[in-house]
């Protein structure tokens, strides 16, 4: 899973901060979904999903937060696979 947080600047004395997340693999083609859990309060819906192989199933989402731990569950188009889980251990912040 790959991480990128942006800057956008601040709304009053509140930074904030644009959180992409995708999946990086060869198989895109053969991944039905992939469900991002986004540990954050400040998000609204901290469950996106994500059915585009054309961008490598990214999300975008605002936070004021420079870090946010991401679990991603994978599923694939063949229903025998099971899900794979993927986190952020070590969530990357912003520099």
């Amino acid at each position: 899973m790959k991480e990128q947080f942006n800057n956008l600047g601040l709304t009053g004395s509140t930074a904030w901060y644009e959180l992409k997340a995708s999946v990086e693999s060869d198989q895109l083609d053969d991944i039905q979904q992939v469900e991002y859990f986004l540990e954050d309060q400040s998000i609204s819906n901290p469950v996106i999903l994500s059915g585009s192989s054309s961008n490598n199933f990214e999300v975008q989402v605002q936070s004021w937060k420079d870090n946010v731990p991401i679990t991603a569950t994978v599923t694939f188009k063949n229903e025998n696979l099971n899900p794979v889980i993927l986190t952020t251990e070590n969530p990357i912040a912003y520099a």
